[in-house]
């Protein structure tokens, strides 16, 4: 027999040993258990233990006393849906919650029927269906409330910007879309002071220049000087002559920019 065969042989018994061992490619979690025949194939369980017997062992049956197939996880924490008592993780039992399939804490039910207005196709009872339904697929609706948690049947929109009068702080300014994410858009509703009035349209400090663009938003300062160019006007500025936009100061609250330089320079 030539050498190349008996090589040849060799290759193929120890070929035929390895592939015949369960630990080497049919044992994936190395329990002794081969996956063919393995209740939890991919987390070690020797004992197979299954103590509702629907053929998922405990250790990754995520329900180990309740007999469910499929393992549905609705908030993903590892407790299925059919034994987790917060389904949606939100801080509130299914049994008392309004919405059990969509994180709602505040619970929130503007037309107190029982249902929660974040997971209700028409919370304002207005006639006009939310643009989105969380919970659900339905997306895209032919017609949509321009203001989904305000009663408005007009669809009143003054200002031709998507968002209602009734919920908009700026009915006759149209404001920015910003798209938060795919699910939700939101118009630029910012409202510095909080009186009621959007920035947009607002003049908190009376200096004829609108909040939206004003470098001192509730400070008076119609020249709306800028020193250093940090787009905060010198009036609310902490360091008027050296630009530092995001007005950082140190955790004891006294150091500024101003103050880091000096010190700088003195060490």
């Amino acid at each position: 027999m030539s050498t190349l065969r008996l090589l040849c042989l060799l290759l193929s018994a120890i070929l035929a040993l390895a592939c015949s061992n369960k630990d080497f490619d049919g044992d994936y979690d190395y329990d002794t258990v081969v996956n063919g025949e393995d209740n939890c194939s991919t987390s070690s369980n020797p004992n197979q233990s299954d103590r509702d017997h629907d053929g998922l062992g405990d250790v990754c049956d995520m329900c180990p006393d309740l007999n469910r197939r499929p393992q549905r996880d609705w908030d993903n924490d590892e407790i299925g849906d059919d034994c987790d008592d917060d389904m949606d993780g939100d801080g509130v039992v299914n049994a008392h919650d309004n919405c059990a399939m969509s994180p709602n804490p505040s619970q929130i039910d503007q037309d107190e029927d029982g249902f929660g207005d974040h997971c209700e196709e028409d919370p304002d009872n207005d006639g006009f269906k939310n643009n989105f339904i969380a919970g659900t697929e339905d997306y895209y609706i032919e017609k949509f409330d321009n203001c989904r948690f305000a009663f408005n049947p007009s669809q009143q929109d003054t200002d031709f910007d998507g968002l209602g009068d009734a919920c908009d702080n700026c009915p006759e300014t149209a404001t920015e879309m910003i798209e938060y994410d795919w699910r939700n858009k939101h118009l630029d509703q910012i409202d510095q002071d909080h009186d009621g009035i959007g920035d947009a349209c607002n003049d908190s400090d009376g200096d004829t220049v609108l909040d939206a663009t004003d470098n001192c938003p509730i400070q008076f300062n119609p020249d709306q000087a800028d020193l250093d160019k940090d787009k905060v006007g010198d009036v609310c500025d902490n360091c008027a002559s050296v630009p530092n936009r995001s007005q950082w100061k140190t955790e004891n609250d006294y150091q500024n920019a101003c103050d880091r330089i000096a010190n700088s320079t003195q060490q």
